[in-house]
């Protein structure tokens, strides 16, 4: 993808389905709820920075 999950960004629609179909793989409604142990280091990032944005 050549892109990082900077702070402020505007992320591409599949980084967001990527968040999504964590949750939905871990059975919890929220990226807040997610153990991001389980995820790739990617998604981790793409999911630590839109909490930071919560």
């Amino acid at each position: 993808m050549g892109q990082t999950p900077d702070r402020g960004a505007h992320w591409p629609i599949p980084w967001i389905q990527y968040v999504a179909d964590d949750c939905r793989d871990q059975a919890v409604t929220s990226p807040a709820d997610l153990d991001l142990e389980r995820t790739s280091l990617r998604r981790r990032q793409i999911a630590t920075a839109m909490l930071e944005h919560l």
